[in-house]
């Protein structure tokens, strides 16, 4: 599910302040050394020069005790957690707040309904961290080879290899795994027979 937001937080607009992001006259990005990729809900910082780890990692820290960011991992830890190891950290929002990729204006952006109906920000997102509290995601399905069935849980890296056995095909050595609890093998196979 999407949790509402009235907040967006901008971290490269820090990042060009401290001359770690270049952009040209149309406000196009066009050098940098620190670059935030925001996930919605959570962000990857990536930092091209490890001098700069220390800094950056100061940086993030002051900047979450203005608000808006709840966690700050390193790159090693959000490895660990599924996501991407290559970037230098990933933030966790804070409920209100999520992340946009924005190199102008304020690191705190508070969402007016013209930003809403200009479509640059959004009342509500996705993209936070499964653990966080009441926040989950649905996965629904329905059509030929799918069972009428609910189960309680699954991964998000099930989805590949489910949907794939689905097609009649195999990922081979995924992280995820099919669910076949979710499908009509007898359809599937019958599917499968006509190829």
């Amino acid at each position: 599910s999407a949790l509402d937001e009235d907040s967006a937080i901008q971290l490269n607009v820090c990042f060009k302040e401290k001359g770690w992001i270049t952009c040209d006259g149309k406000g196009k990005v066009i050098d940098w050394q620190v670059y935030a990729k925001g996930c919605d809900g959570s962000s990857y910082v990536y930092v091209r020069d490890e001098r700069l780890m220390d800094g950056v990692h100061q940086l993030l820290k002051a900047l979450k005790k203005e608000g808006g960011i709840e966690d700050i991992f390193t790159g090693y830890e959000a490895g660990l957690m599924g996501a991407d190891g290559s970037a230098a950290f990933m933030l966790e929002a804070e409920r209100g707040y999520y992340f946009k990729d924005f190199t102008e204006g304020d690191f705190l952006h508070r969402i007016t309904s013209q930003d809403v109906q200009d479509r640059t920000y959004t009342w509500g997102s996705h993209g936070y961290s499964p653990s966080k509290d009441q926040y989950g995601t649905i996965f629904m399905a329905m059509g030929k080879g799918i069972k009428k069935t609910e189960i309680p849980a699954m991964n998000l890296v099930d989805e590949g290899p489910t949907l794939a056995r689905l097609l009649g095909l195999d990922l081979g050595d995924t992280d995820g795994v099919c669910r076949h609890e979710l499908l009509d093998t007898a359809n599937i196979e019958q599917e499968d027979g006509k190829g």
